[in-house]
């Protein structure tokens, strides 16, 4: 009796598939695995990013407790195995603040770099080449340092790019283009009273007057 069951269902596999094409089932079961494979990859990718927020949080954590060198062991792991996400960037971009922080600034501009080179976030991108000329800036290579500014053409970023030419300007002993920078900056920034006074505190350090033969 099984047998003879199973033997319709054959046959009327058979007659289904007469009638409807083979084009059509292939389609109908490659419509099905893309459905699933596509389940499937946001669970997994849902997985993914809970696994990072958890790795973030403890970076955070460890920060706040006074544990920086387990925090970068964190923001490490979180570099390699998360990288182009949000939680893998502003990693990197911790990495390479503690690499400033420790004088190491090879490191800092390698992480930098790599950011600006094959980073997704354009905002995060365009942090990374201002921090990038802050670092040559501290390098005395100024030449790059400005050539690292060039490529931010974001308004929301104009002010930050005068006030970090003003700062290059005046490591360079020139207070007159430094001044300009940062009255620019000034003049674009967001009017809020933390950076204005960041910004008139520099514009004070300019008019005050400079060593003989300026700063090396």
């Amino acid at each position: 009796m099984s047998e003879y069951h199973d033997e319709e269902q054959v046959e009327a596999i058979k007659r289904w598939l007469r009638k409807y094409g083979l084009s059509v089932v292939v389609g109908v079961f490659l419509g099905l695995a893309l459905m699933y494979g596509i389940q499937f990859w946001k669970q997994n990718t849902l997985k993914k990013e809970a696994l990072a927020s958890a790795t973030y949080e403890g970076i955070l954590f460890n920060l706040n407790r006074g544990n920086p060198e387990e925090a970068m062991k964190e923001a490490l792991q979180l570099k390699q195995e998360m990288p182009g996400t949000i939680y893998g960037t502003v990693a990197q971009l911790l990495l390479a603040k503690q690499a400033v922080e420790a004088h190491r600034y090879e490191e800092a501009k390698s992480y930098l770099k790599e950011m600006i080179a094959k980073g997704k976030m354009p905002v995060y991108q365009q942090l990374a080449q201002l921090e990038l000329a802050r670092i040559l800036g501290e390098e005395q290579d100024f030449k790059n340092a400005f050539l690292a500014l060039t490529p931010l053409r974001d308004v929301a970023y104009a002010s930050l790019v005068e006030e970090v030419k003003g700062d290059l300007y005046m490591a360079q002993g020139k207070p007159t283009e430094a001044g300009a920078a940062y009255e620019k900056a000034l003049r674009l920034g967001s009017k809020e009273p933390e950076q204005e006074g960041v910004l008139l505190m520099k514009l004070s350090e300019v008019n005050r007057p400079m060593p003989a033969g300026g700063v090396s």
